[in-house]
C-alpha cells in the first residue's frame, strides 16, 4: 500500500470513455449506463488513485466542507466493476470523497457506491432494471425502477450528509447531477488496483465486489 499523498486532489486516470473504439462491450456499457451524481451540499468526488498506486490520504476530519472539498481542477473520477448476476449485467459505480462530514469530526475518506442491473438475455434493448444505492446503514433498492429517476440512460443518484451525524448516503433524485470520467476495474493499471486495496471499504475489491451483488440483488 502507499499513502504517500496527504491532499486529497490527486491526478485523475485517463478517462478511456474518450476512445469509444478501445473499449470492450462491457466497458462501453458501463460508460452508456454511468449514474448521474447529484451534490447537496456535500463533499465532491475526488481521484483515489494515480497511475503510480498512490493514493489519496483524504481531507483532515476537523475541516468544515469547505475547506479544499468543492472539486478539483486534477479531475474527478468514477470507477466502475461489472459481472453478470443471475442473468443481469451488473456494474458497481463507485466514488471517492475525501471527507466523511459536513462539519468537523468523522473520517478522513468515504467511499460510495451505486449499482445499476440492466436487463440482459429476454428484455430487449438494453435497459436500467434496478438500482441499489450504498445508504448510511444500508441500502436503497429500487426494482422496477421508477422512469422520473431515470434521464437517458442514466440513474440520478443525489449524494447528502445526514446533518446531525457524520453518516453520509445516495438517494434517488428526479434533479439531473454531474458526470465524472469513468474508468473500469480492468483499466486500472495493477499498480493503481494494489494501491486502492489501501482502502478497507473500497466497494470494487475482490471479495467485496462479488459480495455488494449478492447483497445488493434488488428483485
Amino acid at each position: 500500500m502507499k499513502l504517500h499523498v496527504l491532499s486529497a486532489a490527486i491526478v485523475s486516470l485517463f478517462a478511456m470513455t474518450q476512445v469509444q473504439s478501445a473499449l470492450e462491450p462491457g466497458q462501453k456499457a458501463a460508460v452508456k449506463f454511468k449514474p448521474q451524481l447529484k451534490l447537496s451540499n456535500t463533499c465532491h468526488p475526488y481521484a483515489a488513485v494515480d497511475a503510480h498506486g498512490y493514493i489519496s490520504g483524504g481531507l483532515n476530519s476537523e475541516l468544515h466542507i469547505r475547506n479544499n472539498c468543492g472539486g478539483s481542477d486534477l479531475g474527478a473520477q468514477i470507477y466502475a466493476r461489472s459481472a453478470w448476476h443471475s442473468d443481469v449485467w451488473a456494474t458497481v459505480y463507485a466514488w471517492y470523497f475525501p471527507k466523511n462530514s459536513n462539519n468537523g469530526g468523522g473520517p478522513r475518506s468515504l467511499w460510495m457506491y451505486a449499482i445499476i442491473w440492466v436487463g440482459g438475455p429476454g428484455v430487449g434493448a438494453p435497459e436500467v432494471v434496478g438500482a441499489t444505492l450504498k445508504t448510511d446503514d444500508d441500502t436503497e433498492k429500487h426494482a422496477p425502477v421508477d422512469a422520473d429517476y431515470i434521464d437517458g440512460t442514466s440513474f440520478e443518484c443525489k449524494f447528502t450528509y445526514n446533518f446531525w451525524t457524520t453518516k453520509a448516503k445516495l438517494t434517488a433524485t428526479k434533479k439531473t447531477g454531474g458526470y465524472q470520467d469513468l474508468i473500469t476495474w480492468e483499466q486500472l493499471p495493477e499498480v493503481a488496483r494494489t494501491g486502492l486495496a489501501g482502502y478497507a471499504d473500497m466497494p470494487l475489491l475482490n471479495g467485496t465486489f462479488e459480495e455488494l451483488l449478492t447483497n445488493g440483488w434488488p428483485f
